[in-house]
């Protein structure tokens, strides 16, 4: 009769902590290379409720500040969507131009939305964004790093035509992308209206034939559904600021889910989020993917294992 030596007794057990180990290793690294929401805004339109979109400061950092510019000093407000492409690449373009408060045909294409400082290029292919269906990626001239207020929203997956240009990817639709989807098969102004085919606004979707497609606010919002207050937590505050905001049309920090009032579903979205807290990591704590797992599977290999934490911070 043979024995088996403790060696021999103990490899089984090192095989199956060394391979649970590395699958740990696999699914951290794939949590560390995730994307996080870092903001929120949410867009009202003239026409549906309202779109919500989640905006990524870890992996374009430049975009996302330069978005926000504009859109909390209201440059986005009444402004259009100029532009909406058909076909197998299908996308809409917008944050060039406003609607002057007693619109004309022959006056809109004389107030473009004042452009300000020319941001670089951050496309990135090893982050994991790419012009996929719902992204919302920089709109810019035949240079890369010329992108300013303009930017388009991808309804079709374009990577294989906006990947490669590159344009840079900064935001993601979460809410009304089906839509938007919608919208972008309305006609084109120059349909309705032939003799304006080479106006800024020719190649607009016009809503229902008769009305262009105009943001009237963009809202930002916390990450986190039901933390009306933005303070990275769903509690009693945010409560009061639904209390405070209720019935209301016009200031709608409440408006968790875009109707554009603040009434019971809000409530509802509150309630059913009472006590979650913000999730994204603080910049720099997640380890790298790659040390994580020759770290840990160099442990497990040792035949000893230590936790490790990765620390949490709300926004």
């Amino acid at each position: 009769m043979k024995y088996m030596t403790n060696a021999e007794r103990l490899a089984p057990t090192l095989q199956r902590i060394l391979l649970a180990t590395c699958v740990l290793c696999c699914s951290l690294a794939s949590y560390a290379s995730a994307q996080v929401a870092t903001r929120k805004a949410r867009w009202y339109f003239n026409f549906g409720d309202a779109v919500e979109i989640e905006f990524y400061g870890n992996e374009s950092p430049l975009h996302v500040a330069n978005f926000f510019d504009y859109a909390n000093d209201d440059d986005y407000n009444s402004s259009y969507i100029h532009r909406s492409v058909s076909g197998s690449s299908r996308f809409f373009q917008g944050g060039s131009y406003y609607i002057p408060p007693s619109p004309t045909l022959d006056n809109l294409s004389s107030l473009p939305i004042t452009a300000g400082s020319q941001i670089p290029n951050e496309f990135n292919a090893a982050n994991g964004l790419s012009n996929t269906p719902g992204t919302l990626a920089a709109a810019r001239t035949a240079h890369p790093d010329s992108a300013t207020s303009g930017w388009f929203i991808n309804i079709t997956n374009n990577a294989s035509g906006f990947d490669p240009g590159p344009y840079t990817v900064f935001g993601q639709v979460t809410k009304g992308l089906d839509f938007l989807n919608l919208v972008a098969q309305q006609p084109l102004f120059e349909n309705i209206f032939p003799g304006y085919s080479s106006a800024p606004y020719g190649t607009a979707p016009l809503i229902n034939g008769e009305s262009l497609f105009v943001i009237q606010e963009v809202l930002e919002v916390s990450v986190l559904d039901g933390d009306y207050d933005d303070n990275g937590m769903v509690n009693a505050g945010d409560l009061a600021e639904w209390n405070q905001d209720y019935g209301t049309a016009g200031f709608l920090q409440a408006d968790g889910d875009g109707n554009r009032n603040v009434g019971g579903g809000d409530f509802l979205l509150w309630q059913s989020n009472f006590g979650a807290t913000s999730a994204t990591p603080a910049i720099g704590v997640v380890p790298e993917p790659t040390s994580l797992a020759l770290a840990a599977c160099g442990l497990a290999a040792l035949g000893f294992a230590r936790r490790r934490k990765i620390q949490l911070a709300g926004r």
